[in-house]
């Protein structure tokens, strides 16, 4: 954003359906990132922008140790994506493959997008959306498949994409639930009170 300072910053965790961002304000423009981890679809986030062609990103990966880092061919104008090929070593043990792909979207009619230096930069955007899936060999896994779950969640879309996220989080987050009675100002209250007896109790429950 160069040197303007971004104000009216705030972040959220939101258990209830398993997302995570952050929404701040650059002068006259207010971006949002909102951030998912699918179990079918691998990392997923969305970068908006409350004015047109105001997004300029660059992404790329890395990771200590010997890796390749590669642009992949891709026919379409508004995507671009970079493959991170490498192999775990401790010492003189060889460890497993592993295969990391990141694939970037860029909407927008001014957007331009491109993969360079190892990385995916785009400029001019409305939106860009960033995918990414790793795996390895360990126990004879298949890591050509990190190529194929970027593309797929991209085939999807990230809204539908989203959707089926949170169905299947919930299905895990709602199997249970704790209720501690009263209002949420009641039960703040209540447990600094439990909170200042366990700090104040004597060690072994004897005065």
């Amino acid at each position: 954003h160069g040197d303007a300072e971004p104000t009216d910053y705030r972040r959220w965790l939101d258990l209830a359906n398993g997302t995570a961002g952050v929404r701040y304000r650059v002068e006259d423009t207010v971006f949002t990132r909102e951030v998912l981890c699918s179990v079918e679809h691998g990392l997923c986030v969305r970068i908006t922008s409350s004015r047109a062609g105001s997004i300029d990103v660059s992404a790329a990966l890395s990771r200590p140790g010997n890796i390749t880092v590669g642009a992949m061919e891709i026919d379409e104008e508004s995507a671009a994506a970079i493959v991170m090929i490498g192999r775990a070593v401790n010492g003189e043990h060889p460890g497993v493959r592993f295969r990391g792909s990141l694939r970037l979207e860029a909407r927008g009619d001014a957007a331009e997008i491109d993969a360079r230096f190892g990385a995916l930069v785009a400029s001019g955007a409305d939106e860009v959306t960033l995918y990414f899936d790793a795996r390895t060999d360990y126990e004879g896994g298949d890591v050509s498949s990190a190529i194929e779950t970027p593309r797929a969640a991209s085939e999807l879309g990230y809204d539908a994409l989203k959707r089926r996220h949170i169905a299947a989080h919930r299905e895990l987050f709602d199997r249970c639930a704790l209720d501690l009675g009263g209002t949420q100002s009641h039960m703040i209250v209540r447990f600094r009170q439990h909170i200042e007896t366990i700090v104040t109790r004597p060690v072994g429950g004897r005065g």
